[in-house]
């Protein structure tokens, strides 16, 4: 069986399913139905936050400080 290189490294869609799920538990991500299909997010807020902390100027209670 060949199998071509260009579909060799892509994941399976179950496995960006179950990621894409841990993200959204993880907060980083938020999800919407638009009809059989889901559409994700990046949430503004952890933006915010990573920017913060690559700036140096997060807050102590930040996590990643």
């Amino acid at each position: 069986m060949r199998v071509r290189a260009d579909r060799a490294a892509r994941p399976d869609q179950p496995a960006i399913s179950h990621h894409l799920k841990i993200l959204v538990d993880a907060g980083i991500f938020s999800r919407g139905k638009r009809g059989v299909r889901a559409g994700y997010a990046l949430r503004p807020a952890v933006l915010d936050a990573l920017a913060a902390i690559l700036a140096g100027t997060a807050p102590p209670d930040v996590p990643g400080r």
